[in-house]
């Protein structure tokens, strides 16, 4: 199995997402890598991840939460997830306006 993972360094050339950023959704436990080196600490990532790793940039990319985030890769249904993120939009939309 170890020899199918990628660097962590290919998962970032192929979802757009920078090294730091996947260290950080690691952390936060938004995309968890399929194995991490006891001794240096060195991710790797199974192939499927990569698409995961891509939502997650254009999730991001539309201001959607962490927790929010997490939810749909944890599988939650995407509807209520997608319609309580509209509404923070809208809301922030309102309130500029309001400004």
């Amino acid at each position: 199995m170890e020899n199918s993972l990628l660097a962590i360094g290919a998962v970032a050339r192929l979802s757009g997402l920078p090294v730091s950023a996947l260290r950080f959704y690691d952390g936060a436990g938004v995309l968890v890598p399929a194995s991490v080196d006891p001794r240096t600490g060195y991710r790797r990532y199974a192939p499927g991840q990569v698409a995961a790793a891509r939502l997650v940039a254009r999730l991001r990319r539309v201001g959607m939460p962490l927790d929010s985030v997490r939810a749909l890769l944890a599988g939650a249904d995407p509807g209520p997830v997608l319609d309580a993120h509209l509404a923070r939009l809208e809301d922030g939309l309102t309130a500029a306006r309001r400004e």
